[in-house]
């Protein structure tokens, strides 16, 4: 009999290799089910005058399956919460949320990352009317968003990384598993490869 532990380890590979099936597949063949259920603009957050916004895919408060939290790529200066490659998931019973965040020209870092994580608070603390079941996260990504789901996914219970956004600063920002499509993990290794690749002169 498999133990607990591995049987959802086993499980967190299972999704992992899903999504990597799923991500492959071009993007004009994953638009989401005619039936898919979506809350667009929801506001999970304000500074200043900026309203932090997520769209919310899917809905099924007695699903047991993860919740998905999906961090859109472009190099951490572009890209919006609209590129969501994961919506077939939505058909098979997965709830996701796609985020928007703070970018780099916008907001130094780690204001992207106090972003995310006030999604995520936001999302919790909104599972029952929000019609979500919020009691397993992953958090998904590709590319600096694929970075930034594997920080906020290290980084449960980090004081200086959760920040202080939004109305619920006591509710758990915490992830159970990540997953991330090709984002960086050594950005000192990275900068040094470009910095030497150029001959001198």
């Amino acid at each position: 009999m498999c133990h607990p532990t591995t049987r959802k380890t086993l499980q967190r590979w299972a999704f992992a290799w899903l999504c990597i099936i799923i991500v492959s597949i071009p993007l004009h063949m994953q638009g989401a089910p005619s039936n898919t259920k979506m809350q667009q603009d929801l506001t999970y957050a304000q500074v200043g005058d900026r309203f932090l916004k997520l769209d919310l895919y899917g809905s099924n408060t007695s699903s047991k399956k993860p919740f998905i939290v999906w961090v859109h790529g472009g190099a951490w200066r572009a890209g919006n919460k609209s590129s969501m490659p994961l919506k077939s998931l939505v058909k098979d019973g997965f709830s996701i949320a796609s985020v928007d965040y703070r970018l780099t020209p916008e907001a130094r870092f780690p204001a992207n990352v106090h972003d995310i994580k006030a999604a995520i608070r936001y999302l919790r603390a909104n599972s029952k009317r929000l019609g979500i079941n919020t009691e397993t996260i992953i958090i998904a990504g590709a590319s600096a968003g694929g970075h930034l789901a594997a920080l906020v996914g290290v980084t449960n219970g980090h004081a200086l990384l959760e920040g202080d956004l939004g109305e619920h600063p006591d509710t758990s920002s915490d992830v159970q598993a990540i997953v991330s499509f090709y984002g960086a993990s050594n950005l000192t290794l990275h900068s040094l490869s470009i910095n030497t690749a150029w001959p001198e002169r």
